[in-house]
């Protein structure tokens, strides 16, 4: 086990511990620098009590730049990777079906700013968007799409903690349907585990769209 990995097991067990460690974390935390996320899978650990009963305590999520979209520049987006629930000690473990990597849930990658004046929450965050995305910001894949399963009503904030952008710290907030009020539900570790190449996750995700 190298030294990232173990500083991301503290980090997970740190914040499953104390969420007044967590909230102060994720507020002194910088916003991070999307060229460093862009063609790269991070480990993911969720601190949320019923994670385990649900499947979801460990993920990946892979970040990457498609290439169209409105505004003519490439557009960061990101996607959920199905793992194997074997424990956050063990190695990763992909869940692969038909050949390929299962996808659980798309987002559009934007800061929290002036565009998004509903989720100024954590200004100094990244905002992973599951359900659409102010015009001004550009995307070019059907977000929208996302089932509730795949968190259509979530909308993810995260930040880079400490000193390395490695480790990344996370809060997804659940909006409420027909008041639109947004929830905070925890919080989840990430760690840079492996490069992802761009154009395959453009087709990934073109594929995992298909026919709906």
């Amino acid at each position: 086990m190298d030294d990232l990995h173990k500083r991301f097991i503290e980090t997970a067990n740190a914040v499953q511990s104390s969420s007044r460690y967590a909230q102060s974390l994720l507020q002194h935390g910088r916003r991070p620098d999307k060229r460093n996320l862009v063609g790269w899978g991070f480990r993911g650990y969720n601190t949320f009590f019923g994670a385990e009963l649900g499947g979801v305590r460990e993920f990946m999520k892979v970040f990457f730049n498609s290439p169209l979209c409105d505004n003519g520049q490439p557009t960061c987006h990101g996607y959920n990777l199905v793992v194997e629930q074997n424990g956050i000690a063990s190695g990763l473990e992909l869940v692969i079906k038909s050949d390929d990597y299962v996808v659980q849930g798309v987002f559009h990658v934007h800061p929290v700013d002036a565009h998004t004046p509903k989720y100024l929450v954590h200004t100094n965050a990244l905002l992973l968007n599951y359900g659409g995305y102010p015009r001004e910001v550009g995307g070019s894949f059907p977000i929208k799409k996302n089932r509730i399963s795949e968190g259509k009503w979530l909308r993810d904030y995260i930040a880079q903690p400490f000193d390395t952008p490695d480790i990344l710290l996370g809060r997804p907030y659940l909006r409420i349907p027909g008041i639109g009020l947004y929830v905070p539900v925890s919080y989840f570790v990430l760690k840079r585990e492996r490069e992802f190449d761009d154009r395959q996750s453009c087709d990934r995700i073109r594929a995992h769209f298909k026919g709906r």
